[in-house]
């Protein structure tokens, strides 16, 4: 059988996971404006003003921390942090900013006038960031999500898997081989037994496969498997077989199908306030 899995990724529709690229890219235009740097101006006023923008990056990352630390500390220490002053200042600043400030301050490279620049830098900082013109892109914020595993994606997976396929798989075989007792022409060779999870990118699974392809007939269905689970007794997961048939309209093989994920489609059909923002064809691509 075709894995699908593989088409999709041959015509990249499956979106990789992203790579180092950026940082790369950044390293080498560092150094290449540090070569130009280097050679076209005094080396001790070249470093005194890599170190100088070193501690302006640096004061604007404090600063920054200090405005966050302030609306943890008031809004969020008892519901996020349960009063945990070390928790909040871990949530708030980068303690590598107070480290590039000290080794600064040892170097003794600042002139009195880089005072007067470092006011100016901070406060120009502090307006992009209250204009919201320092608020991380797109891209950022969705490799953030994916490193984090914090994609709806990635909880619906985890659910799916939690909820329903980590029950059902391990009982899977011994539905199969009672199934097979009774009719032993169906589902003949073990590497059939097998179940298919139907997820299309349109986010919609019909409730009857026949109604989008003729050549998809519903069978017959396993024998129930039931589990007592969060307090019901024997819940009852079904699981379905459907005979496929050829161009010639004869049965070349049999399949099991299994619950399909209708939380995406539930989101297709739902209105939400926010449908502009929520994209579920590229939430499927990252379930997948």
């Amino acid at each position: 059988m075709v894995n699908l899995r593989d088409n999709f990724e041959k015509n990249r529709i499956i979106p990789k996971p992203r790579g180092k690229l950026p940082v790369i890219l950044s390293a080498a235009i560092a150094c290449i404006l540090f070569c130009i740097g280097i050679f076209n101006w005094d080396c001790k006023e070249f470093f005194r003003y890599t170190v100088l923008n070193c501690l302006l990056f640096s004061l604007c990352g404090i600063l920054k921390g200090i405005c966050l630390f302030v609306e943890e500390l008031f809004n969020h220490s008892s519901s996020r942090y349960h009063g945990n002053l070390i928790k909040m200042l871990n949530a708030c600043f980068n303690w590598c900013h107070f480290l590039c400030i000290a080794m600064v301050i040892f170097s003794n490279l600042l002139e009195t006038v880089d005072v007067f620049k470092a006011i100016v830098t901070c406060t120009c900082f502090l307006l992009y960031t209250a204009l919201g013109l320092w608020n991380p892109t797109s891209a950022e914020v969705s490799e953030i999500c994916e490193m984090k595993k914090m994609n709806v994606a990635h909880g619906l997976a985890w659910s799916f898997y939690v909820g329903y396929l980590g029950l059902v798989l391990p009982r899977l075989q011994e539905s199969i081989e009672a199934y097979h007792k009774h009719k032993a022409t169906v589902l003949k060779h073990r590497d059939t037994w097998k179940l298919h999870i139907l997820i299309p990118l349109s986010c919609s699974v019909p409730d009857k496969l026949e109604e989008t392809d003729n050549n998809i007939r519903f069978y017959e269905n396993l024998p129930d498997t039931m589990i007592d689970r969060a307090g019901i007794r024997k819940r009852v997961f079904k699981h379905s077989i459907y005979s496929i048939y050829d161009e010639a309209m004869r049965v070349s093989h049999y399949h099991t199908v299994g619950k399909p994920m209708t939380g995406f489609s539930l989101n297709q059909k739902r209105k939400r306030v926010d449908s502009e923002s929520f994209d579920n064809t590229r939430t499927i691509k990252y379930f997948l």
